[in-house]
């Protein structure tokens, strides 16, 4: 027998960014729970707002399945004496499952082994609805909630307050507690339009009850009719919003019953920058700004209300009121901060610490300007003005805008510095020099952005791996992590030949406080800047095994990994590719095997004797020439294919050469010749890797 089973806890007002996560988590864990014990059910559906979580499975099992278990016991020489009668061991088991023992010979089983007693215990039945307490208890007290509280008498914790919990299965209720609290079929609908006790006919009914309520309960039917009005609105003003995800999915959480309002603020405000009047109302009014045909800031907005008001024109005034004098604010902070150059305002930045060990911002864009010299014979950046850029790139931190708006950093700098009437590639250098700040964001345009940009997060991963404070688990107050993809991200795909070792050996010999011992070797660092490309990698859908067989190369230049790792991923893909590997690892073992040998570098062509090493050594020699010249223009892809010439030859080799000759110098040749072909073949990356677990 199957029914549909709903829960709903009402809360006062939940944080935003736990509305639709918990609610997903619920479901998700009673889900699991139900699971475990082998409970089926058809579907499985969460709600959420902000003041009621829920959750809704459809053809839900009434009863949990009978189950088996098979209990083993002593084996039939220890369960019986020689007259197959029941030892104290066999008397013992047949006690314990209240087992006649006249009848405990007919429990003998074997388990695939030895003979043995056995006893098959089939569980009852359990009526769902007696494990509801347990399960929902369990998954409420497991939910991932960073802050919890208390409140009242009540001695649970949840995120918020608790103010109703709703529990039906089979259209009826089913009782049990909850935060000091009864289940019940009883919710309510909207705070302000339907504020009343509603009673749940059923879980089929929970959605459309409280639709006719004034409450969307599902999150993303709310979000989908967000955007439907904010389409409407675009319509009718010939504009258009600019939608940001996250906050469309704050102002979800916000509502209930969203309505859409088009307002406008103050035409004086656009002299501001648009970044920063987009930040005060995103912000602070979880506003949507709109822009014209030709992509430009407009002084209208669009709110969503949590209310149908009876006067809209009320809200909208209300909203307006609000945002002109937040956007007051901002062209207070722009005037003020631009009434001083960046220039001027530098010397700021040596009150503010950076790191204890590492001194001040002002010492950091010193190192910059140190690392920047240095970086522009291969970014191709022209020197002057990046040493300029470094200079001023950090001294917008300690402006009023960026005091008030701290994701405006770099930003507002490239505003300040293009009305100081710094050079525009100074002045968008400042302000993309924070760029890539996370997984997937844009890189810097210009060779000098891209300069300073490196520069940043070269000093910062350099300079804390110096004082050994690198990150530990979860901890990387520094955000090394992030630094680290961004410095691999920016040599690879902006194609800078930049090698960590080299760029390392200069920090520490020339931009390193020589007060501060090196907490860290170079390769410690470089490995854990690396590490961080493996991942990459991985998203790119390139498997585990052919990044290590370039990283067992122990190579510290990203862009010769990256061009390494995608000629092998390419040769991977032709059907011989795996076949030469094994051989390779074939040539491998058999030099391992031999390895308290000394082999000269060079073949002895006088002593090769048998026309199938004659045409491998030719053959390698040749290749070996050719290669070379690939491998200094990095075609790897070439020096790769050029290997598959070989395959023939060496399954001859092996076919009709005996390696292991009693002959000790033509043993000690041919083994040479292998280490000329193992050299040969490990130029690009140890193929070894490819072989899987054969050859």
């Amino acid at each position: 027998m199957q029914a549909d089973f709903l829960f709903e806890l009402g809360t006062e007002e939940l944080p935003t960014d736990s509305v639709k996560q918990l609610a997903k988590a619920i479901c998700k864990d009673l889900c699991n729970n139900f699971n475990k014990l082998n409970v089926r059910y058809n579907n499985a559906s969460s709600f959420s707002t902000p003041r009621r979580l829920a959750v809704k499975i459809e053809g839900l099992e009434c009863f949990t399945p009978k189950t088996s278990t098979l209990h083993w016991g002593p084996t039939k020489s220890i369960a019986f004496d020689s007259s197959n009668l029941p030892t104290k061991a066999g008397e013992a088991f047949a006690k314990k499952f209240n087992i006649d023992t006249k009848s405990l010979y007919d429990f003998l089983k074997t388990d695939g082994d030895k003979e043995k007693l056995f006893y098959e215990g089939i569980s009852e039945q359990i009526d769902i609805t007696t494990l509801f307490q347990k399960l929902i208890q369990s998954t409420l007290s497991e939910l991932p909630m960073p802050k919890k509280m208390r409140w009242g008498a009540n001695r649970d914790y949840f995120v918020r307050p608790v103010k109703w919990a709703v529990l039906i299965f089979n259209n009826q209720v089913c009782e049990i507690n909850l935060f000091g609290l009864k289940t019940t079929n009883v919710t309510k609908g909207h705070r302000f339009h339907s504020d009343k006790e509603l009673i749940i006919k059923s879980p089929d009914s929970y959605e459309s009850q409280l639709l006719s309520n004034n409450v969307i309960a599902n999150f993303d039917k709310r979000q989908d009719e967000i955007v439907r009005q904010i389409k409407e609105l675009e319509t009718k003003s010939g504009l258009r919003a600019e939608i940001d995800e996250n906050l469309l999915t704050e102002v979800t959480a916000l509502c209930e019953w969203p309505v859409a309002i088009i307002g406008n603020f103050k035409e004086e405000y656009l002299t501001v920058p648009p970044e920063a009047l987009i930040s005060s109302m995103q912000e602070h009014q979880k506003f949507f700004h709109l822009i014209d045909t030709n992509g430009n800031l407009t002084s209208s907005f669009i709110t969503i209300s949590n209310i149908k008001s009876k006067d809209a024109n009320v809200v909208k005034t209300g909203n307006e009121r609000v945002v002109n004098s937040r956007l007051a604010d901002a062209a207070f902070f722009y005037n003020k901060d631009i009434s001083q150059s960046l220039a001027s305002r530098r010397n700021k930045l040596k009150e503010v610490v950076f790191q204890e060990k590492l001194g001040s911002l002002f010492d950091k864009t010193e190192r910059l300007k140190t690392l920047a010299r240095y970086l522009c014979e291969y970014t191709g950046a022209d020197i002057d003005s990046a040493v300029k850029a470094s200079e001023l790139c950090k001294v917008d931190l300690v402006t009023d805008m960026v005091n008030e708006f701290p994701s405006l950093q770099g930003v507002m700098g490239g505003y300040y510095a293009k009305h100081d009437k710094e050079s525009d590639s100074v002045s968008n250098s400042i302000a993309e020099h924070y760029l890539p700040s996370f997984s997937g964001d844009k890189l810097p345009r210009s060779n000098i952005a891209i300069t300073i940009s490196l520069a940043d997060k070269l000093d910062t991963v350099f300079g804390i791996f110096s004082t050994g404070a690198k990150p530990s688990g979860s901890k990387d107050p520094f955000g090394l992590r992030r630094s680290s993809l961004a410095i691999l991200r920016l040599l690879i795909e902006r194609k800078i030949d930049l090698d960590l070792k080299e760029i390392i050996d200069f920090y520490q010999t020339h931009v390193a406080d020589k007060k501060l011992k090196a907490k860290e070797t170079p390769s410690t660092i470089i490995a854990y800047i690396l590490d961080r490309i493996e991942g990459w990698f991985k998203d790119q859908g390139i498997r585990t095994e052919i990044f290590l067989s370039v990283k067992s190369m122990s190579l510290s230049n990203p862009l010769d990994i990256d061009a390494r790792v995608k000629a092998v991923n390419a040769f991977a893909q032709n059907k011989n590719a795996v076949q030469l590997a094994q051989l390779f690892k074939r040539v491998s073992n058999i030099l391992e095997k031999n390895s308290s040998l000394s082999l000269p570098n060079s073949v002895d062509t006088k002593i090769l004797s048998d026309k199938h090493e004659i045409r491998l050594s030719e053959s390698l020699t040749a290749l070996e020439i050719e290669n070379k010249k690939l491998l200094n223009d990095r075609k790897y892809i070439e020096v790769l294919n050029n290997l598959l010439v070989l395959k023939e030859q060496i399954d001859r080799f092996f076919d009709n050469v005996m390696v292991d000759s009693k002959d000790i110098d033509l043993k000690i040749n041919r083994l040479t010749l292998l280490k000329k072909l193992k050299t040969l073949f490990s130029s690009t990356a140890d193929l070894t890797f490819l072989a899987g677990e054969k050859g």
